[in-house]
């Protein structure tokens, strides 16, 4: 009698179980569902490029192709975790709208590139004004003398990205100029954009440029590293490096160091470096555990280890709380339309925190008349198979 009661009883909790699962595996195949049908559409930037074709003693290459490589490679590095998930959208779309090309280098102004003669030049602030661009992409050699990122606009609106700060009161709004070597490869200039990214997080996030960051600032509890007050140069594995005294906190580190090194621009070099971080599960609270990494994460290369970086940044739907308790902004809304409110995305609940399972009963629970969850009768029908239970 009790052990068919008893098996009587496990039936019943297998029936409720099974129940509890379909219903969140349904929830689940629905929130994908509507994950997949929201409209996706990456954030447009329109592009006029600018090409000084100066005297070099290294070959010229094409301009073109370089900027398709830029293009391509920074759409690529804004898809959120896109190294593991391969349905992961881009967050942005470069345009090339114009396209101009200059015999000779770029105007110069007391040793720098005369950034007021090129917008004026090239008519900027008005079609910035209009709406026609939105950025501007300068290729230059090494006498080009560009700084990596320039801003001009509005006094009021404008801020140090890593280059020249041009107040021009005639541009309604901010314009960047990026400044790139044709000289070198275009994983130099997603180098650039790091260190532009690294500036406008902490400006427009925490308030503060990247140097005053302090723990419990987003950009502080992102980076983990900060940059050195000082490096001794050695010798790893026969090349000459600089090792520096960065916090090494294992977090998801910077341009220069990856979250695990104290070699300067090691994301290049196997250097036989490993360490824990929580960057592919990263929130400003680090309530993931961390995980040993090293550089084959990113094949032991500069542009793997910079998109490998850049996708760990938050997007649209992040699901990412602040310190604050706000939904973490899209970064790359910040990074290319800093000066404009970021958009509503109408985030699916699918990106939302995933909600704990509701408890399943236990034996002694189902025959007690309650579960965990609001103390309420389970069914009163079990009270004989209970009772026959309990005797």
């Amino acid at each position: 009698m009790i052990n068919k009661a008893k098996t009587k009883i496990e039936v019943y909790m297998l029936l409720i179980t099974s129940v509890i699962f379909v219903f969140h595996l349904f929830s689940a195949q629905n929130n994908s569902e509507i994950l997949a049908q929201t409209s996706f559409t990456p954030i447009n930037q329109k592009v006029m490029t600018i090409f000084y074709d100066g005297i070099s003693t290294s070959p010229i290459k094409d301009i073109d192709i370089l900027t398709s490589e830029v293009k391509s490679d920074l759409e690529e590095a804004s898809r959120f975790h896109g190294y593991n998930n391969s349905s992961a959208r881009k967050e942005i779309s470069f345009e090339i709208v114009e396209k101009h090309h200059v015999l000779g280098n770029t105007p110069q102004n007391n040793g720098k590139a005369d950034y007021n003669e090129i917008i004026d030049m090239f008519n900027i602030c008005q079609k910035v004004n209009d709406g026609t661009i939105d950025e501007i992409w300068v290729w230059a050699d090494d006498n080009g003398n560009l700084g990596e990122a320039s801003i001009a606009g509005p006094a009021n609106r404008i801020f140090n990205i890593n280059g020249s700060v041009i107040k021009r009161e005639d541009c309604n709004k901010p314009v960047v100029i990026m400044g790139f070597n044709y000289e070198r490869e275009a994983k130099e200039a997603v180098h650039d954009f790091g260190h532009r990214m690294e500036r406008t997080i902490p400006k427009l996030v925490d308030g503060k440029s990247l140097f005053d960051v302090k723990q419990g600032d987003t950009w502080y509890e992102f980076d983990g590293n900060g940059y050195p007050s000082s490096c001794t140069p050695v010798t790893i594995k026969g090349m000459q490096v600089n090792s520096c005294n960065v916090n090494g906190l294992g977090y998801c580190g910077n341009v220069h160091f990856t979250p695990f090194s104290k070699i300067d621009y090691s994301g290049y070099l196997d250097t036989g470096e490993s360490g824990l971080s929580d960057c592919e599960n990263w929130n400003p609270q680090h309530s993931n555990p961390k995980i040993k990494i090293d550089c084959t994460k990113w094949n032991c290369n500069a542009l793997g280890h910079l998109t490998w970086w850049f996708q760990n940044m938050p997007g649209r739907c992040s699901g990412i709380s602040q310190l604050n308790g706000k939904s973490m902004p899209n970064w790359w809304w910040l990074f290319l339309k800093f000066d404009q409110p970021e958009p509503d995305w109408g985030c699916p609940a699918a990106q939302q925190p995933t909600p704990q399972p509701t408890p399943t009963p236990s034996l002694e629970e189902v025959c007690d008349g309650r579960d965990n969850t609001n103390n309420n009768i389970v069914d009163e029908n079990l009270e004989d198979i209970c009772y026959a239970g309990k005797h």
